[in-house]
């Protein structure tokens, strides 16, 4: 956990235009920081749907890259939405939660004006997230380059039967499964897919990656942890008709496989910075969202 000494004088606002009461929220930070005398900066989809006088909007435009802080209004989706389309911004993020369950979210829309006002007297507690970088190559020729904060997933496509794939590591050939696909995810992405394939949950500040294949058709495969240093190669080894893969990343992005075409991913250069709640334990976290037992303090 880092300390940094921040002077907000820009703050920038992104949110799910879907969710129900990002209009709302918005138009209360936009009042907090006139009070203050603080610079807002409006992602350009959110600004449009708040229908603002032109005069209005215009003090409003700018690019939130600018700003010393972001407020990512919505629910964890929307987080690593955020977090690929700033890649490699290094802008510390707040996310507030506007959505469900809100696993990642450090602040409710209530308790974000308490924090905001909190760091323009104290130093922003930072979390570096692990951020994955992935690339599709076919042959020779590289096709994509993508960015996730959660998870990037070789898997069958929905009418496919399960898929060959092979796993190398640095090179070497790690395995071949027949699964249903593999995971890839970061500490912040193992508490969601990948916990649901049975792989492990990564506190967020351990530097690793972790592997887990879906549905493999052999009870010996069992996840893996990697170090963040490790370049991962997965291989789509079409064997039979009907196996059909897909890559996706964050579950938002999808890219289409062909035989023999292989992602490679290892640990993007950059790290997203999370603002962190220092009243919001960890493991508490984990005890209400994930229904861990009876409440604890932690």
């Amino acid at each position: 956990m880092k300390r940094t000494r921040t002077a907000i004088r820009v703050i920038g606002v992104m949110g799910n235009v879907r969710k129900r009461d990002v209009l709302g929220v918005c138009r209360k930070i936009l009042a907090w920081c006139k009070r203050r005398s603080i610079r807002a900066i409006v992602e350009k989809d959110l600004l449009e749907r708040l229908r603002l006088s032109d005069k209005e909007a215009r003090a409003y435009r700018g690019n939130v890259k600018q700003a010393d802080l972001i407020l990512t209004l919505g629910g964890d989706g929307f987080l690593f939405s955020a977090a690929r389309h700033l890649y490699p911004c290094s802008v510390p993020l707040l996310h507030v939660n506007l959505g469900s369950l809100g696993y990642n979210a450090q602040a409710t829309a209530d308790e974000m004006f308490h924090m905001l006002d909190e760091m323009r007297q104290h130093p922003l507690e930072c979390q570096e997230r692990l951020i994955l970088q992935g690339e599709l190559w076919r042959g020779r020729k590289r096709l994509q380059r993508f960015y996730a904060l959660n998870d990037i997933v070789v898997q069958k496509s929905t009418e496919s039967r399960i898929i060959h794939l092979a796993l190398s590591i640095d090179g070497q050939l790690v395995n071949e499964y027949r699964a249903d696909g593999l995971i890839v995810s970061t500490p912040t992405g193992s508490t969601a897919y990948n916990l649901a394939a049975g792989g492990p949950v990564l506190h967020p500040g351990v530097e690793a990656i972790v592997i887990a294949a879906l549905c493999p058709h052999s009870i010996s495969n069992r996840a893996v942890v990697v170090p963040p240093t490790s370049l991962l190669e997965i291989q789509f080894r079409k064997h039979k008709d009907r196996e059909d893969a897909v890559v996706s990343v964050d579950c938002q992005e999808w890219h289409t496989l062909e035989p023999d075409d292989r992602v490679r991913i290892c640990r993007a250069p950059k790290k997203m910075r999370l603002v962190v709640n220092p009243n919001l334990s960890y493991f508490r976290v984990l005890h209400e969202k994930l229904g861990w037992g009876e409440s604890i303090d932690v």
